[in-house]
């Protein structure tokens, strides 16, 4: 009987220790990110009724012959296009995701919405005249400041007349800051971070931004792409890619506050109903070939 009573102590003290620990490590798992990009797919755990996900595809810049690793070839892109509607998979527009995300609105099998970042003209002469052809929608976020001053020896950006003629075939425009798509110092040592999550450090006064200050600073950049959208396109909702996907508790804070709805990260995964904060998969590479731009995407397909 001792031995028996022995016996049963120790299973107990071993499942406590193992309940704690367990429960300790699920914890750091729950913690918010910070923005750090994550290189492991991920998919939504909410999932509308019928079992569906969109997935979101992200490009940048498009040449006919890429200088870059992360510039996308005419070629490809429009192989790619092409291969969505020979593989089925049904491209929707940002109307539509949204009544999905926010809503639970329903959308076709195998969806997926096509993204553009940072405004370049490219987009409007090299993937536009594609994305026409197949008659297909897409976004683009804009860095708005650079479309209202264009900066000399930069890769040439669009114009607003550019954007309200694709506008009537299809394509929104949407915010990707007005002026804080960049680095900025965050203390006295120089270290640095996206203006839009570090507190900024005030040399002159040999500090950092407040909360207020910083909250201040972000607000005013967000209401003023925001309302330079609706001015020139006739927006009516906000939807923000982030500079370089980093966010925190305090920029999705400020978002919110200004109306925006939608945000996305470069984080890859899926997205179903209420992940408002959205994943994206990277498919602008130039060394990404057509087979491997399907294979990778029936693989998230498959996760659903």
């Amino acid at each position: 009987m001792k031995s028996r009573r022995l016996m049963l102590l120790s299973f107990v003290s071993v499942f406590v220790i193992v309940l704690i620990a367990t429960t300790v490590y699920a914890s750091g798992l729950s913690n918010k990110s910070n923005g750090a990009v994550s290189n492991n797919a991920a998919v939504s755990e909410t999932v509308s009724k019928n079992g569906q996900r969109v997935a979101v595809l992200m490009y940048h810049h498009i040449m006919d012959k890429p200088t870059a690793d992360s510039i996308i070839s005419t070629k490809q892109f429009e192989e790619q296009m092409r291969l969505l509607k020979e593989k089925n998979y049904r491209v929707i527009g940002m109307d539509q995701y949204r009544d999905f995300i926010l809503n639970g609105k329903p959308v076709p099998d195998k969806a997926v919405l096509i993204t553009f970042d940072d405004g370049y003209e490219s987009f409007y002469k090299l993937a536009y005249p594609i994305l026409k052809k197949y008659g297909y929608p897409a976004v683009s976020f804009v860095i708005v400041s650079r479309i209202d001053h264009p900066v000399g020896g930069e890769i040439p950006k669009l114009t607003w007349d550019q954007m309200r003629e694709m506008k009537q075939n299809g394509i929104a425009f949407m915010n990707h800051t007005y002026d804080l798509h960049k680095m900025g110092v965050v203390n006295a040592d120089g270290g640095e971070k996206p203006e839009t999550v570090g507190r900024l450090y005030l040399k002159d006064q040999k500090r950092q931004e407040t909360e207020a200050e910083y909250e201040k600073r972000v607000a005013e950049d967000l209401k003023l792409a925001e309302t330079r959208l609706k001015e020139e396109l006739g927006n009516t909702y906000g939807v923000l890619a982030l500079p370089y996907g980093w966010y925190n508790d305090e920029l999705l804070k400020v978002v919110k506050e200004q109306g925006i709805d939608l945000t996305f990260t470069v984080k890859p995964g899926l997205n179903g109903p209420s992940e408002t904060n959205g994943f994206r998969i990277n498919m602008g590479y130039s060394n990404k070939k057509p087979a491997d731009f399907i294979k990778e995407l029936d693989k998230y397909e498959q996760k659903k």
